[in-house]
């Protein structure tokens, strides 16, 4: 089970900022930046039980770049569930077939951090 991120923010002012290396945990992780929306993508191809770390450096073509004040990470962890809630059964009143055969739980957030 992996997980799929994306960071959304200007960068700082500088058209040329961006990640220039990312890690997850000591492995390295997919990533690109598309710098028309500004957006930093990565795939974390699996997880574990331990925490996660993301590690990133900034760089900049300015000689005083200046950084944005927040930035917005957005991530999805499909077939997980935060709460580990499972349903048994479901049941549709005056309905004669199963209304389905299983459950899949997603874990989709949006985070805004600001400083």
């Amino acid at each position: 089970m992996g997980a799929d991120c994306a960071h959304t923010g200007s960068g700082g002012q500088s058209a040329g900022g961006g990640f220039g290396a990312l890690s997850v945990n000591g492995g390295s992780v997919r990533w690109g930046y598309d710098p028309q929306t500004k957006t930093l993508k990565w795939e974390i191809p699996s997880l574990t039980s331990m925490t996660q770390h993301l590690k990133g450096t900034f760089t900049s073509s300015d000689k005083t770049p200046k950084p944005s004040r927040s930035f917005i990470v957005t991530f999805e962890i499909p077939q997980h569930s935060l709460s580990m809630a499972k349903i048994d059964q479901l049941r549709v009143s005056g309905e004669s077939y199963k209304p389905y055969k299983g459950v899949r739980s997603s874990v989709e957030a949006r985070i805004e951090y600001r400083w």
